[in-house]
This record gives C-alpha cells, sequence and structure tokens, in this order.
C-alpha cells in the first residue's frame, strides 16, 4: 500500500512542478502520462490539488489562474509536500501530522492577508463536472462523435465542439445538424445523450470561438457595431480589448475614441455599451442606436409611474 501512495505523490509533485512552469495538459495528456485513467487525474486535481488554483484554459488544459506561483507560495518545500499528503487523503497519519497539514491549509485560504496579489475568481453555474453527462460530451467532444442530445425535451443531433461558459453560466457549443447552424445549448438544460459512431471535423473551432462574445452567438451572422467613447473612459479600451473583435478605429482631438467591433447579434454588444452609459455613443447601426433609446426611454417612463420606495 505505501508504494501505491508514493506513486500517488510522486504523480502529483510532478503535476505541480508541470504546472508551475506553465506546460499545459488535458485530462487526457496527463492520463496518458503517468499511465493512469482519466478519472484518477481528476481526483489528483480536483480532489487532492483542490486546495491550489488550477483552472483549465479554453483549450481544457491545466494551468495556475493568473497571478498564481508556487515560486510565490507562502509553502517551503516539506510543507508543499505535507499538504499533498494530506489532501491527497491518506488515512496513515498521525496527529503532528495533522496539526501541520491544518496550518498549512490556514496559510493557504487566507492569501489576502501576506500575498499582494487578489484575483477574484468569476462566479460560475454550480455544475456537476463529474456527472455522467458532462462525461458522456467530454468524451464526445474528445472523440469528435455525433451525439444526440434531448435539451428542454427536444431531441437535436450535433456535432459537440467545447463546453464554455458565457457570464459565468456553463453552455456546450455545438453544430445542430438539421439546420447545419452552430449554436449554443445550456448544459443545465441538457437531459440525456448519446454519443454516435459517426465522426467530424472540428478543425476550426477554436478559431470560431476566439470571435464568439456572447450565448446569443448567431452562426453565419455578423455586422459592424461603432460607438464614440468619451474621454471620461477612454482609457479603459486603450488599456483593454472588452470584445476579440476590437478595432480603435480614430482618436479625437478630445480624447474620445471611435471603436468598431464585429458581433453576430446585438446581444453580444449590449451589456457592454449598457454598463458605460452615459459616456458611451452608438454610431451606427442607427437601428441599434433606436433601439437603445427606445429600451431608455421606458426605463424611465417605468421610473416615472413607480412610487419610489425608501426605508
Amino acid at each position: 500500500m505505501a508504494k501505491i501512495h508514493d506513486t500517488a505523490i510522486n504523480r502529483m509533485v510532478l503535476i505541480l512542478e508541470k504546472l508551475s512552469r506553465d506546460e499545459r495538459y488535458t485530462i487526457e495528456e496527463y492520463a496518458e502520462q503517468f499511465n493512469v485513467s482519466k478519472r484518477t487525474i481528476y481526483r489528483d486535481i480536483h480532489e487532492r490539488l483542490h486546495a491550489f488554483d488550477i483552472v483549465k484554459d479554453s483549450q481544457k488544459r491545466y494551468k495556475f489562474i493568473d497571478g498564481f506561483a508556487l515560486d510565490k507560495s507562502l509553502l517551503e518545500a516539506d510543507e508543499m509536500l505535507l499538504l499533498t499528503l494530506g489532501i491527497s487523503q491518506i488515512s496513515s497519519v498521525n496527529s503532528s501530522f495533522e496539526e501541520k497539514s491544518s496550518h498549512i491549509l490556514k496559510k493557504l485560504l487566507r492569501p489576502g492577508f501576506t500575498s499582494p496579489y487578489y484575483i477574484k475568481p468569476e462566479l460560475f453555474e454550480a455544475i456537476d463536472m463529474n456527472s455522467k453527462i458532462m462525461n458522456a460530451l467530454e468524451d464526445a467532444i474528445v472523440q469528435t462523435r455525433l451525439s444526440s442530445i434531448t435539451y428542454k425535451e427536444k431531441k437535436y443531433l450535433v456535432e459537440p465542439y467545447k463546453i464554455t461558459s458565457f457570464d459565468g453560466l456553463w453552455y456546450l457549443f455545438a453544430k445542430e445538424r438539421k439546420s447545419m447552424k452552430i449554436r449554443t445549448f445550456e448544459v443545465g438544460s441538457i437531459s440525456d445523450t448519446d454519443m454516435k459512431h459517426k465522426t467530424f471535423s472540428s478543425e476550426h473551432v477554436n478559431d470560431t470561438l476566439n470571435n464568439v462574445h456572447s450565448a446569443w452567438y448567431e452562426d453565419g451572422a455578423c455586422f459592424e457595431v461603432k460607438i464614440k467613447v468619451s474621454p471620461v473612459i477612454s482609457d479603459y479600451f486603450l488599456r483593454k480589448k472588452h470584445l476579440s473583435t476590437q478595432v480603435i478605429e480614430q482618436t479625437l482631438e478630445d480624447g474620445s475614441l471611435i471603436i468598431v467591433f464585429e458581433v453576430s447579434s446585438d446581444e453580444d454588444i449590449d451589456n457592454l455599451i449598457k454598463a458605460w452609459l452615459p459616456h458611451v455613443e452608438i454610431l451606427s447601426p442607427i437601428r441599434l442606436r433606436n433601439q437603445m433609446i427606445s429600451e431608455l426611454k421606458t426605463y424611465l417612463s417605468q421610473l416615472e409611474n413607480t412610487p419610489s420606495y425608501s426605508r
């Protein structure tokens, strides 16, 4: 039994070392490297190494969360080993080990008191990532196999490409074979899935995903939105691309910016514009400009006709 424990410990230490060097691997690649099952790797990362900030990138490869590194950790080498033993759920431990492990975990759980970095994680929809449906979807995506899914009580034959998130909610990004259109399916609304033998090609999926801005993505649709950003907030658009297609077309004398986006639906950019009001003006398309004006008038009218509440 000790040899089995030693193997597990060595495997997890090697995983941590790879992560610290920013070597990124999928769960399948780790399973192949260590000659173990995907379930074993899943337990290593999501249960035994759960105290570390390990996440997946856009290609489902594991990495440390941005800003976290072992060489910036408060832990010494022996503490790191003890932590690995503790979260590996090894039963043959003594009281002194438990006390030391508790001390280490407290350090990890209170990084704000000592670390100069704080990365606020996005809150995600609660989904069992190791459920039967999630495992079936993952297998179908990895093996590029057609799948039948039951979505909101309707059957769809799809090419499952990726499981992705928008605004903290999980979606299956897939091509629906009847319409031959790519769309999103809420993972929480998929009640059944059945993987078929027939395969498909997913060669350009990542290129497509790079230009998907919301769960309302419309395959084949593309139009330009041009906005004017006031000097008050222009720096926020100079420092960061809020959508991958953002292009600063012109900088005006007063510091205002003319910015262009390519989107597939109004919802792709609707929340972005509303978040920066009143410092953003829609220049085109006129349809979207008029729609925004109409929504704001409706909102103001509702406020005027609704009694205010005070404590």
